[in-house]
Formats: structure tokens, C-alpha cells, sequence
């Protein structure tokens, strides 16, 4: 079995497994426990040259600084912290009301750390798009699940099994038209 590996970049000095969770010790005890098959396609996958679709990131990064709403580009507001409890008032309620206060005061935080991490999730496929932007070529390191199932170990910004926006922000350095067949 051969994996293939470039001279350079980030993840010829991370050691990362290539079957990222590990084998059952059903799967463990087999002579071979990744096939063939799987490892050709992870280099086939790997192998795939890519490049950052410079217009569409152009497209985004104004309607960014506008504030112009794009699907996938939405920035929800906050809601407001509730106001610290005195003491006191904390002191007179009773449980349920004091239960009720928390679930509400719970809601909110998973509320805002939701918007927070859509929030960071964008900024980062934005950035990484911006660094990438002049490269020509850009490869996804993969690895492979017990399954054989293929995933890109790059998990923030753009990449091939990104959400619809992080997909749209790349395309393949060496497209061909798709003709007719590939059309239909």
C-alpha cells in the first residue's frame, strides 16, 4: 500500500493516522484492514487539485463589509444577556422559579454560542479563502474512517465537504466543461 504525500506543506510534519478513529478489534486482527481499493481512492481524492474561487469570494467579502445579507452570509444579533440576579431576589424565589430562570438564562447562551460559532465558521472560510486566493493549485489531505468512509482533515474553511458556501468558495483547478452528458 502506497499513500501519497508531497514535499511540502503543513501536514508532512503533523503525523495525523490515516484511519482517523482506530479498528475494532474485530477489524484490527486482519492481515489487511484498509483495501487496496480504499487507499488508491484516498490518494485519487487527494491528488485532486483545487484552487479559490476568486469572483464569488470578491462577491462575498463586499457584501461582508456592506452588510449586504447573502444566504450563508447572514449575521444574526446577539440577544441580550439577562441581568445578574440580586441576592435577594434570588433568595425569595422558589424552586420552580429558580429553575425556570436558569433554563431561560441556558437557552440564551446556546442561543448566542450558536450564533458566535456560525459567526467564527464564516470568518473562517472567508480568511482561508483570502490566504489561499493567489495559490494556483490547492490539495485536502484526507483520511478514512473504520468504514472507509474519506474526510478532509483541513475542518476549518473552505474544503470539499464544507457546507454550500465553503463548497461554492472552490472549484477544480483543472475544470472541463461538462458538455451534454454531464448536464443531464
Amino acid at each position: 500500500m502506497t499513500i501519497l504525500t508531497k514535499a511540502t506543506g503543513g501536514y508532512v510534519l503533523t503525523r495525523i493516522p490515516l484511519v482517523r478513529t482506530g479498528f475494532s478489534r474485530h477489524t484490527a486482527g486482519l492481515d489487511k484492514p484498509v483495501s487496496e481499493l480504499s487507499v488508491r481512492a484516498l490518494n485519487l481524492v487527494q491528488s485532486t487539485p483545487w484552487r479559490i474561487n476568486t469572483w464569488l469570494l470578491d462577491v462575498l467579502q463586499e457584501a461582508f463589509a456592506a452588510g449586504i445579507p447573502l444566504p450563508g452570509l447572514e449575521i444574526e444579533e446577539l440577544p441580550a444577556l439577562p441581568p445578574r440576579q440580586d441576592d435577594a431576589v434570588w433568595a425569595a424565589l422558589s424552586e420552580d422559579e429558580r429553575a425556570a430562570r436558569i433554563a431561560q438564562r441556558r437557552e440564551i447562551h446556546e442561543t448566542r454560542n450558536g450564533i458566535l460559532g456560525r459567526h467564527n465558521a464564516l470568518l473562517d472560510k472567508l480568511m482561508v479563502s483570502e490566504r489561499m486566493r493567489s495559490a494556483e493549485r490547492i490539495w485536502f489531505p484526507h483520511t478514512l474512517d473504520f468504514r472507509g468512509r474519506l474526510y478532509p482533515i483541513p475542518v476549518a474553511g473552505p474544503h470539499p465537504q464544507s457546507d454550500d458556501l465553503g463548497r461554492a468558495l472552490i472549484h477544480f483547478a483543472d475544470g472541463v466543461p461538462l458538455g451534454d452528458p454531464g448536464l443531464f
